[in-house]
């Protein structure tokens, strides 16, 4: 989906770092509330988070589903993947957009 506020031409470089090397970097192995709202990309980091051995206790997300093509049912099946690897939904706000889980168990 185009969108008229977002340029393919005018870019910033910026350096991206993994949860997983942020967390070793600092020295954690555990993180009790983690916040995503990071414009689309939510959808890869929930891949890499369910991969990691990084214990989360709580996950709020905010979906952009709004911004892509099929954003709905990508936002479904992130929750499904969520679901399957122990995190249950505890909260959605009144937009529906943000969504909050709380990990019940290890798989």
């Amino acid at each position: 989906m185009d969108q008229s506020n977002v340029s393919t031409t005018h870019t910033v470089p910026v350096e991206i770092k993994t949860l997983n090397t942020l967390s070793a970097n600092l020295g954690h192995a555990c993180i009790d509330v983690l916040i995503m709202d990071i414009e689309g990309s939510e959808h890869e980091v929930i891949d890499s988070i369910i991969n990691s051995q990084l214990t989360i206790h709580q996950l709020l997300i905010e979906f952009h589903d709004r911004l892509f093509d099929e954003g709905y049912l990508k936002t479904q099946n992130a929750i499904k993947k969520l679901n399957k690897a122990g995190y249950k939904v505890f909260a959605v706000s009144d937009c529906h957009r943000e969504v909050s889980f709380i990990k019940t168990h290890n798989i």
